[in-house]
């Protein structure tokens, strides 16, 4: 918890405004509907959804996931603004892991419906439980 202050802390000391959940394979329920969504810290930037407190991370005790200040400069410049911009917006898609983000920012892919993803993200976590075992 501590840590995601300082986080954004630190975003708005350095005048930004938008943070970015991270993304990673086999998130749980809980947290696959927000990784890789793009969130306005003050609510001042279009286009982007008020980061609240039911999508800071961590979401819950063992939550992998971070916020990540990020640019618009250079979400524009890497040409992913837009995409990012919809994807954030959208509330029926979600993405399940690192290849499915990338093909968010690239603009080639929505994210999958939210009950897939989850499904598809908790059958992954059970894999790894299982491989661990």
């Amino acid at each position: 918890m501590a840590s995601a202050e300082a986080t954004l802390r630190t975003a708005m000391d350095t005048g930004m405004d938008l943070v970015q959940i991270s993304v990673h394979a086999g998130a749980c329920a809980m947290c696959v509907p927000v990784q890789g969504q793009v969130y306005s810290i003050s609510g001042q930037t279009p286009g982007f959804p008020v980061l609240t407190p039911e999508v800071r991370t961590p979401l819950h005790p063992w939550c992998g996931h971070r916020m990540l200040p990020v640019s618009p400069e250079i979400l524009r410049a890497e040409g992913t603004y837009e995409a990012l911009q919809k994807f954030s917006v959208d509330p029926d898609h979600a993405v399940t892991d690192v290849y499915d983000y990338e093909r968010v920012e690239r603009g080639t892919f929505v994210g999958r419906p939210k009950a897939e993803a989850i499904k598809v993200s908790e059958q992954f976590a059970e894999s790894r439980r299982k491989k661990a075992a």
